[in-house]
């Protein structure tokens, strides 16, 4: 059972139209949906107003970077479980392990081959969906626990408050026992 409070888009933030036109023709070609934000001040609005199941976010933006863009949605509670993939045409190992530290999930190295874009977006979308089956899961079986808890809780009172002379306590009085059926 999937029960999915967010909405299937990607977002994509990216400040370069050329940037764009290409992450947008791939995802077009896929049939996946998507939204785009020039900048990060749109993206955290955005992402705030609408979840979206993945970003693929530049890491060099005027403004607000997409390291500060990361750290932001990873502290707002309403939007750290979105995986994010940095796209960038740095290459240094310290970018990268910056924007694993701060949460991301994966990168994109620019320039963009789109085979790599595709198979990138679609293993992650793939992986936050499961991840939401799990979640979901995992709650239905903690709400089935509580309930299970409580039943065990009030039987175990019924049990322990009903007179002695209607339920046998022991093994000595069970023994010699024999039902009536008519």
């Amino acid at each position: 059972m999937t029960v999915n409070t967010e909405s299937n888009f990607v977002l994509l933030v990216d400040d370069n139209p050329s940037n764009l036109s290409v992450l947008s023709e791939v995802l077009t070609i896929a049939g996946i949906a998507f939204r785009v934000a020039l900048d990060g001040k749109s993206a955290l609005a955005l992402a705030d107003r609408k979840l979206p199941s993945l970003i693929l976010l530049d890491i060099q933006m005027p403004g607000i970077d997409g390291f500060e863009v990361c750290r932001q949605l990873q502290q707002n509670p309403k939007t750290q479980a979105i995986p994010i993939i940095f796209m960038t045409a740095v290459t240094e190992v310290e970018s990268k392990a910056q924007g694993f530290a701060l949460g991301a999930v994966d990168y994109i190295t620019k320039p963009f081959q789109k085979v790599e874009i595709l198979a990138r977006v679609k293993a992650h979308l793939r992986l936050h969906h499961l991840n939401q089956d799990l979640q979901q899961e995992l709650k239905l079986r903690q709400q089935a626990e509580i309930k299970l808890r409580k039943s065990e809780q009030r039987y175990r009172y019924l049990y322990e408050n009903t007179p002695v002379t209607g339920l046998f306590h022991s093994k000595e009085m069970l023994e010699g026992f024999q039902p009536k059926f008519a």
